[in-house]
């Protein structure tokens, strides 16, 4: 079974993502940027939904760290921000966003995201080499 990785420091939203996401994947939540860098030392998961605003370390610079490492380095990853001017959608797809989705959320749009992403991850090719 996939693996989702939700991260966000708002309570609320992680339990409300686990409830909608559950159905895809095993889903699994962090609180915070460091949090998530600790989880996927060891175990990468399959796409991962990542807050943007976040206190501490930001959702962007736990992407940037993530696409500098090789085990996370090409891991799906779907921003979800309250920031919905086009620069800031800009800077998330620098710094490597897959995907980059609005808060206030549309759970149904985000279930469809995330389905289509994993989809897409089970019809790829293996990797050659």
């Amino acid at each position: 079974m996939a693996t989702i990785l939700v991260v966000d420091d708002d309570d609320h939203i992680l339990q409300l993502l686990e409830y909608a996401l559950d159905d895809l994947a095993e889903v699994v939540t962090a609180s915070s940027g460091e949090a998530a860098l600790a989880r996927t030392e060891h175990e990468v998961p399959d796409l991962v939904v990542l807050d943007v605003a976040m206190p501490g370390m930001s959702g962007l610079d736990v992407l940037r760290r993530w696409r500098a490492m090789g085990q996370t380095a090409d891991m799906d990853v779907v921003l979800l921000s309250g920031l919905t001017e086009a620069g800031d959608q800009e800077r998330g797809y620098r710094a490597g966003a897959d995907a980059y989705v609005t808060k206030p959320v549309e759970i149904e749009v985000l279930h469809a995201l995330v389905a289509a992403m994993l989809a897409a991850q089970r019809t790829a090719p293996e990797p050659s080499g």
